[in-house]
């Protein structure tokens, strides 16, 4: 196709675009033209014609008029010229390259889209648009679907690349992406220390890949934890990656059962995860219920005990018994991940965790 051609096609397709707005613009350039010439012919006394505003509108007015004609007659010019009909060729199930030759044999543009399908081989044409078969004007561009396969990729070994940089590839390919920080004083800080699943791995787009991050030895000022209770302290410094040891003080006073009535260290102080924070923890009752009372985090990797193809959905129920009965806790799940889940027991206790009613793990604590 000709280089004049491609320009001609080009301003037409402008011209059916913007023809409504055009002729619109010239409504207003004739009627100031038509307030121009009145003022000439001296009907119009109001317009002071030697004043800066007034000669700059007029020279303003009249460019833009002259731009304006020479740009429609050219367009006009163009438009008579006959245009070449062709017909869209059937380029479905060919190779995109061979797909290209025959669009462009038919003096047509292409614009291609790439999309996941997991019946066509990748690189071959899926659809287009406009049909196989269509009469359209020589130079319409032609939109091409082209199947990049199913999508599937296999997981590379990422231990020690950017978080981010990991993230951002594992998004690009349509995998979904979980991030999880994990104390280690091997790995950089904000580096991948290993996969969920592991590295060699296929997955496919909307997969889901738990990237466990290395977020170094943290530190943080000591909190006032005074009046707390003693699970949320737990969870509190957990998230840190910081030990806490509870203490457990014997108390008279219910209101404060299960609070925290001493620290150490004190408020303020720097703590890190090689310093042991001491929690000292009211219990009412006697001496034996003091003696016999354990406030620990219970922690359980659910994906590595369940995993069911199809499922995504789950309800995990945890019996824990002791000398004071049973209790269940029930926790719903879109996604399995860790459990987390504080635990105060009273003498030996034992704990069942169920997924869909299915036992994957039973603890004596």
């Amino acid at each position: 196709m000709s280089f004049f051609k491609r320009v001609g096609y080009f301003l037409l397709d402008v011209l059916e675009r913007v023809g409504i707005f055009l002729w619109g613009v010239l409504s207003k350039v004739f009627n100031k033209i038509y307030e121009f010439f009145l003022f000439v012919v001296g009907l119009d006394k109001e317009v002071d014609f030697f004043s800066n505003e007034s000669r700059k509108f007029v020279l303003i007015l009249s460019f833009s008029f002259l731009v304006f004609v020479v740009f429609f007659f050219l367009v006009l010019a163009i438009s008579l010229t006959p245009a070449s009909i062709t017909v869209v060729p059937n380029v479905v199930n060919l190779d995109i390259l061979d797909a290209l030759s025959e669009v462009e044999r038919a003096g047509l543009f292409v614009s291609v889209d790439y999309v996941i399908s997991t019946n066509v081989p990748r690189g071959v044409v899926i659809r287009q648009i406009p049909s196989p078969g269509s009469k359209v004007r020589e130079g319409k561009v032609i939109k091409l679907f082209v199947s990049v396969g199913s999508g599937e990729v296999i997981l590379p070994d990422f231990s020690g690349k950017p978080a981010d940089d990991v993230r951002a590839y594992l998004s690009s390919k349509g995998i979904r992406v979980s991030l999880e920080y994990v104390q280690s004083g091997n790995a950089n800080e904000g580096t991948v220390i290993r996969t969920f699943p592991s590295s060699g791995t296929k997955v496919k787009p909307g997969d889901m890949v738990t990237v466990y991050v290395a977020t170094g030895f943290s530190s943080m000022p000591m909190p006032n934890i005074i009046e707390m209770s003693w699970d949320q302290v737990l969870l509190i410094f957990a998230s840190k990656g910081i030990n806490v040891t509870i203490n457990n003080v014997l108390t008279t006073d219910p209101d404060k059962d299960g609070k925290v009535v001493d620290q150490m260290p004190k408020e303020g102080d720097i703590v890190s995860s090689n310093v042991n924070v001491q929690a000292f923890v009211a219990v009412f009752g006697n001496e034996d219920v003091v003696k016999n009372t354990k406030f620990l985090l219970y922690s359980l990797d659910l994906r590595s005990l369940y995993n069911v193809e199809g499922v995504n959905y789950f309800i995990v129920k945890v019996v824990v018994s002791d000398s004071q009965g049973q209790r269940v806790i029930t926790k719903e799940y879109q996604e399995l991940t860790k459990l987390v889940l504080p635990l105060r027991i009273q003498g030996i206790g034992n704990v069942k965790v169920y997924i869909n009613d299915t036992l994957v793990k039973e603890s004596t604590l």
